[in-house]
């Protein structure tokens, strides 16, 4: 009974402290100090009532070494009982703030990741537009030709847009679809080698025909410095790699764009997408997703 006692004091006060205390040490330090001398006050009333209101005697005077015992043993218990609480309470908030800073990283994103997915840039429609009239001074047919690539290319964005991933081969046919258009305007100095043993992968929607269009925005394309394009899979990824020809007036937008590549990635697997310049190329290293997993 005298335990029960303690034990419920010690827990209605730290409830009652826990309304007004801080996340501060010190706070909890008073307050467990605090707890220690309610139980030696419930452990002398427990014991007053038992000697003096139960057996009788006129007081606690020849009880002072069980008094003492009794103190001794429920403070070293109340003490415990302060440090398991303080130690839970603690935990989890700490536990409680990591959760929300995960969900806040995970939100940001998943917006992120979904950002990229729907990302129609303007400047490709805008470029294909007035390639699209010029052709239409030199060849009708080439131009309607050249205006279905587009549409097929804006197609694969919007019909792919809510999917986590794509297989691999309908990425690689709209960066094909892409490299049409680009090439029209780069007189088709671009070249696109792809070698890749297994399209069973799968990789996010719009990863190719994305960091094709990076490339070609930030390199110098000429008929005497073309820009060859080399896809491959080896150990897990899908590489892209490219001669190091960039621009001097090198758009921000293509360093945001690889920037949200990476994050959206970090969504659906664990693997980095990874840039390495080295030997006068580019690589890019980008984790292929099974289709199985």
């Amino acid at each position: 009974t005298l335990t029960f006692a303690t034990l419920e004091a010690n827990r209605l006060a730290l409830i009652l402290e826990q309304k007004f205390l801080k996340e501060n040490i010190a706070e909890y330090a008073i307050a467990a100090f605090v707890n220690l001398l309610l139980s030696f006050a419930v452990v002398w009333i427990g014991l007053s009532i038992y000697f003096v209101g139960i057996l009788g005697y006129p007081d606690l005077s020849t009880f002072q070494n069980e008094i003492k015992s009794f103190g001794l043993i429920y403070g070293a218990i109340s003490l415990l009982y302060s440090m398991l609480y303080t130690s839970h309470l603690f935990l989890n908030k700490r536990n409680v703030s990591q959760f929300e800073q995960e969900k806040t990283l995970k939100d940001q994103l998943e917006y992120e990741l979904n950002a990229y997915q729907s990302e129609l840039k303007p400047n490709l429609f805008f470029e294909s537009l007035e390639s699209a009239i010029l052709l239409l001074h030199e060849n009708a047919d080439e131009a309607e030709y050249f205006l279905d690539k587009l549409a097929m290319v804006y197609r694969y964005v919007l019909l792919n847009r809510e999917k986590d991933t794509v297989h691999l081969r309908q990425d690689l046919k709209a960066s094909e679809d892409l490299l049409y258009l680009l090439n029209i305007k780069h007189h088709g100095h671009i070249q696109f080698n792809v070698d890749i043993d297994n399209e069973r992968f799968e990789v996010l929607p719009g990863t190719l025909p994305g960091l094709l269009e990076d490339i070609v925005s930030t390199t110098l394309i000429s008929k005497n410095q073309p820009l060859e394009i080399n896809i491959y899979d080896e150990d897990g990824y899908l590489n892209v790699k490219h001669k190091l020809n960039e621009r001097l007036n090198k758009q921000e937008t293509s360093k945001e764009s690889f920037y949200n590549l990476q994050n959206a990635y970090a969504v659906q697997c664990d693997t980095p997408v990874m840039k390495v310049r080295a030997y006068g190329e580019v690589f890019y290293k980008i984790p292929l997703i099974d289709e199985a997993a």
